[in-house]
């Protein structure tokens, strides 16, 4: 079955693609939404992480999207954005600083 979905033209995959996109697209703007109005740091607090995890559950997905199993693909991607929100935030931080 997983060689079914790699032989499928490339149209066909792009096709597929659409409500993904659409679902990331609507999280991170949610992500923004929480962030910049004045809401409760809590909420903030989530917006914020919603888009320092976005770059490392993208970076899962991709790696692993030959995965049959979508529970699998979301865990995948649920680590990845886990293990790349401490470079992230790491990287962000020397920003202001100057040697």
């Amino acid at each position: 079955m997983q060689t079914k979905r790699l032989e499928q033209p490339l149209e066909a995959q792009a096709h597929t693609r659409w409500p993904q996109a659409a679902i990331l697209a609507g999280i991170l703007l949610v992500a923004h939404v929480l962030w910049l109005l004045p809401l409760p740091l809590v909420w903030k607090g989530v917006g914020v992480e919603l888009l320092l995890a976005a770059p490392g559950a993208l970076l899962g997905i991709l790696l692993f999207r030959a995965e049959p199993d979508p529970l699998a693909r979301g865990f995948l991607a649920c680590c990845g954005a886990i293990a790349l929100q401490v470079p992230l935030l790491l990287a962000i931080s020397s920003q202001g600083q100057v040697p």
